[in-house]
């Protein structure tokens, strides 16, 4: 539905891109810029005519007070204006670039395992008593020991668990970049018991499998259910917080951090590559936290302020 012109840049822009971006991104920046244009082309003006109040009516809708599109969706589309606006016939481009709102990220702490949730998680899981088959077990000790995302446990291979050299390799499902790890002992373990004393026979490649009317390889919603699973069992996460594969990742991250890992070795075990991906992880590091905290004793405040 874009105008040839408008189609013309988007896809240079993306073909420019692309070589270092996920599927997945390539396809949101698409999708996000081309939204945009559209919007701008349905209001009746060209790009060099465009009213301020006709770009903010993309993002923010005054007569319900209601804010349509955030932060991500600002960014991509400034960084999209500011590289077409260098181009030749850009100039509408960049008449619009200071138009676009910079939307100011929401502070938002995740919700994480506290110390004594992970410590009773672990212990059950690793414990005598633990009613989860093996292959849930091992799934459980790779998501907290690894870090690993729920898509890269559903896809990690025979091949990438090297156990002769005690490394765990994988190439990232989200982001394509390869990562390795130091094969600890006890993820090796549950794994190496998990295919010796449960994992069906089979040609296919994964480790993880299910065996139902036919074997096949473990989705990735099947790990969020594995984790809630164990949760249940393991008496956390019972206040209706946040459950899923995630936090195991999370609190594997927060580890990392609250033992004085640098951030750039924090970055490589998670597979990060920015290093504001690490932020997320530091607002819950209590410890830090605590160092920046300033005493109220040195301002002057009423008693009846703190009653």
């Amino acid at each position: 539905m874009l105008s040839d012109a408008n189609r013309g840049f988007v896809d240079s822009y993306l073909a420019i891109g692309s070589s270092g971006w996920s599927p997945s991104t390539a396809k949101k920046t698409s999708r996000v810029v081309s939204s945009f244009l559209l919007h701008c082309q349905q209001s009746g003006n060209t790009l060099s005519d465009l009213t301020e109040d006709a770009v903010w009516s993309y993002f923010y809708d005054p007569d319900r007070d209601v804010v349509l599109r955030g932060v991500y969706s600002s960014s991509v589309i400034r960084r999209f204006l500011r590289w077409a606006g260098g181009q030749s016939g850009g100039a509408g481009y960049a008449h619009i670039l200071p138009m676009v709102p910079r939307m100011k990220q929401p502070h938002k702490v995740f919700d994480c395992l506290t110390a004594e949730e992970d410590s009773r998680l672990v212990g059950y899981v690793l414990g005598d008593g633990c009613e989860l088959s093996l292959r849930d077990r091992a799934v459980l000790v790779v998501a907290r020991f690894c870090g690993l995302r729920a898509c890269d446990i559903a896809s990690l291979r025979m091949e990438d668990v090297d156990l002769e050299h005690s490394r765990l390799s994988v190439r990232q499902h989200k982001t394509g970049v390869p990562m390795e790890q130091a094969l600890r002992p006890v993820v090796g373990n549950a794994i190496c018991r998990y295919v010796m004393e449960e994992r069906p026979e089979s040609g296919l490649p994964e480790v993880f499998l299910v065996d139902e009317r036919e074997v096949r390889p473990l989705r990735p919603g099947l790990v969020g259910d594995i984790c809630d699973k164990a949760y249940r069992l393991a008496g956390v996460r019972e206040n209706g917080h946040r459950h899923g594969s995630h936090l195991l990742r999370h609190r594997f991250a927060q580890a990392l951090v609250e033992n004085g890992a640098s951030d750039s070795t924090a970055m490589r075990l998670l597979g990060h590559v920015s290093p504001s991906s690490l932020n997320v992880y530091l607002e819950t590091d209590e410890r830090r936290l605590r160092e920046c905290a300033l005493s109220i004793s040195d301002f002057a405040i009423g008693k009846e302020v703190l009653a």
